[in-house]
């Protein structure tokens, strides 16, 4: 799924020394005094066409350290709507002397040079990305972490006969028919979140909708949840919204119109008795697998 400007980073632990293998920026011009004069960064770079990221996480180890990254894994996943971050972690045994080339200590905004950094301080360090320093603190001193960010959100299947209302969605993110939904505000109830959503984007309301499952995909720090509803009992007009058009389909063109693109795999979910979960993990190879149970 790489898109514009997605980037492969690496990280080096030492976890006997407690030390993490890091970038140091000095700006050459503080002029502006918005602009921080020194930051923290990862060894890392853009994804090149035909890359991926875990390859990309690597070249950039070896073009801004001169270390080789060894048992590569995957370490977090930062997600966007038009960007990804992976970070990869390689843990060394012995703290290995890092040699940043001439050619690229100084840019036109920093120099730079590579350092192994006390894991204890990086907390104190301008650190770009910021989360990161929660996740370094996390994996170095091994505390379990019973907590992550949860987005939550959902989608509900409304039937009438032979028809199902679904909205042609105008977002690139997710373009295409697909179910109505949308996100959980916070401290309401999560159905009455999707008969709040129903209504604002088809215009009608929905009545004792069921929960028949969920779908789940990463996102930084923990997981995106959409829980999915289905109900036959509704009343009002349909009318669309910002979102997109609506309108009722009847299920034989199903395969004849332009559907989001998991959208099979959630009808399996609705039709199905024997599954109730939709999961996205990502493998290896950077490839996103669906998982059903």
């Amino acid at each position: 799924m790489n898109k514009r400007s997605d980037t492969g980073n690496m990280i080096f632990f030492c976890r006997e020394a407690l030390k993490v293998l890091m970038i140091r920026r000095i700006r050459k011009t503080t002029g502006d005094a918005n602009l921080p004069s020194e930051v923290w960064v990862f060894p890392g770079a853009d994804v090149r066409e035909g890359e991926s990221f875990r390859e990309t996480a690597r070249r950039a180890a070896r073009e801004m350290t001169g270390l080789e990254a060894h048992n590569v894994m995957q370490f977090i996943h930062g997600h966007e709507l038009d960007h990804s971050d992976i970070f990869y972690m390689s843990e060394v045994d012995e703290m290995q002397s890092p040699q940043m080339p001439e050619a690229i200590r100084e840019t036109e905004e920093w120099v730079q040079e590579a350092l192994w950094v006390d894991s204890r301080k990086v907390k104190e360090l301008n650190l770009q990305p910021a989360y990161m320093k929660h996740e370094i603190e996390k994996h170095m001193t091994g505390k379990p972490e019973r907590r992550e960010w949860v987005e939550l959100t959902n989608m509900c299947m409304v039937e009438d006969g032979s028809r199902l209302l679904l909205e042609n969605r105008v977002k690139d993110s997710w373009k295409g028919y697909a179910f109505p939904g949308g996100h959980v505000d916070p401290g309401e109830s999560i159905v009455q979140s999707v008969i709040r959503e129903i209504y604002e984007e088809t215009g009608i309301t929905i009545r004792n909708p069921r929960l028949v499952g969920v779908k789940q995909f990463p996102i930084f720090g923990g997981r995106y949840i959409v829980f999915l509803f289905k109900t036959n009992e509704f009343s009002g007009e349909i009318q669309s919204s910002d979102e997109g058009h609506v309108e009722w389909i009847e299920r034989a063109r199903l395969p004849e119109i332009a559907k989001v693109d998991d959208f099979d795999v959630l009808m399996e979910i609705y039709e199905r008795d024997d599954i109730s979960e939709f999961q996205y993990t990502i493998e290896e190879n950077d490839e996103w697998k669906v998982n059903l149970y």
